[in-house]
């Protein structure tokens, strides 16, 4: 097989979603397309909207990026964890170190993770 720089595309196939939203987020969303329009210059409906401001929220949620593509890395789905207690229980005692570790350092959540990821951190076994 041919060694391509281009990886093979992932499946494009649609998939339709129905939802229930309140009358103030259907107010909201109806606005945000009315100043799209005025930004743009281009009538877009919300239905169009929806998808993408559902991605670049997605996208912009670190938490969310990181965790999924740690899955990836492990052959695994972002949240699978959630779903088997053996691993849930294994999750344990990290997540209270992770815990102490902020409490005795000072540091926030996402500054500790932040320097996890970044391998700033001396690991212990």
């Amino acid at each position: 097989m041919a060694d391509l720089k281009l990886g093979k595309l992932p499946d494009r196939t649609p998939v339709k979603l129905a939802i229930t939203i309140t009358p103030d987020l259907q107010n909201a969303l109806r606005e945000y397309a009315a100043l799209y329009t005025q930004a743009y210059g281009t009538e877009e409906p919300v239905v169009e909207l929806i998808p993408a401001m559902l991605a670049a929220f997605l996208e912009s949620d670190r938490n969310f990026v990181r965790t999924r593509e740690a899955a990836r890395r492990r052959g695994g789905a972002a949240g699978a964890h959630m779903m088997d207690p053996q691993a849930a229980k294994a999750l344990q005692p990290l997540t209270a170190r992770v815990a102490t570790t902020v409490r005795i350092t000072g540091l926030n959540r996402s500054r500790y993770y932040q320097l996890v990821q970044s391998s700033d951190l001396e690991t212990a076994p």
